[in-house]
């Protein structure tokens, strides 16, 4: 990887990192399903007038069905699940869980795609939940009656995300990354809009929660999925997967640096296992 690449990768692990600090400073006065509403849906704005600029098909119409299956299991449920996790727990907390979903893609692969689970794979899925069993016990300690749910909420999370590989191998129509995210992202606001009625705003709505949500579009969204392409086309899938080490360190470094939080032990055990789970799966 040449130092550009390197360059891109820290970056795009940086504003990852930073999602969950927007989601912890938004999702409190927005609620969940405003906060994941607001990300997809000006993310696949954004996204679909540079496509439009460039002359990209998107396909919105004729794939309209499957770009919504997949918008729903890769953004829409987890977004929401993960704002809600961000009101009642922190941002370091659920970087940590995050990075646990290249496991849940390893199960899903062998039910789905018949793809072999390798001893080096049930040694990852093992050592992982070892990581979020003593995780879990950050999540107990905090001081509010949904801990329990929030810890459920970012588990269910991070399934979503290692089933939307998946989910995206069977059913992607063959359009570029490009077309894939403005249709899966404007379809994901699609699905969650009319579930807003029922979520809770909890308020007070200040410019300060609006541009942290606004931010988790822009930044973690927009500029994050274009970075993510750039290294695929680039260094490829392997390579690309270096990030996934990397949120759970920016994470905690956004949630210690701005938002005041501290990292208990548990935290640093269960983060240190559930990467040597990742390093188990993601090597060949």
């Amino acid at each position: 990887m040449r130092p550009v690449d390197w360059f891109r990768l820290i970056t795009l692990a940086a504003l990852w990192g930073a999602a969950f600090m927007f989601m912890r400073v938004a999702s409190p006065a927005l609620g969940a399903l405003l906060t994941a509403e607001i990300r997809v849906g000006l993310a696949g704005l954004v996204l679909g007038a540079y496509g439009l600029l460039i002359r990209e098909p998107i396909g919105l119409v004729r794939h309209a069905g499957r770009y919504l299956f997949i918008g729903v299991v890769s953004s829409a449920i987890p977004f929401a699940l993960y704002a809600f996790s961000a009101a009642h727990s922190g941002a370091g907390l659920n970087a940590i869980i995050n990075a646990t979903s290249p496991l849940y893609g390893a199960i899903a692969a062998s039910i789905f795609l018949r793809d072999r689970l390798t001893r080096s794979r049930v040694l990852a899925i093992l050592v992982g939940a070892c990581g979020v069993w003593i995780l879990a016990g950050d999540f107990i300690t905090l001081d509010s009656p949904f801990a329990g749910w929030a810890l459920a909420a970012a588990l269910t999370a991070a399934l979503c995300y290692g089933l939307a590989g998946v989910v995206a191998k069977l059913y992607a129509p063959r359009v570029s990354p490009l077309a894939m995210t403005v249709g899966t992202q404007l379809m994901a606001a699609v699905f969650l809009l009319p579930l807003l009625p029922a979520g809770e705003v909890p308020g007070p709505v200040t410019w300060v929660a609006l541009g942290a949500a606004a931010a988790l579009a822009i930044l973690a969204s927009v500029f994050g999925y274009l970075l993510y392409f750039a290294l695929l086309r680039d260094v490829g899938p392997v390579r690309t997967l270096y990030v996934t080490f990397l949120i759970p360190v920016f994470g905690i470094f956004w949630g210690v640096v701005i938002l005041g939080e501290s990292v208990g032990p548990r935290a640093i055990m269960g983060g240190a296992l559930i990467l040597v789970a990742v390093w188990l799966e993601t090597r060949r």
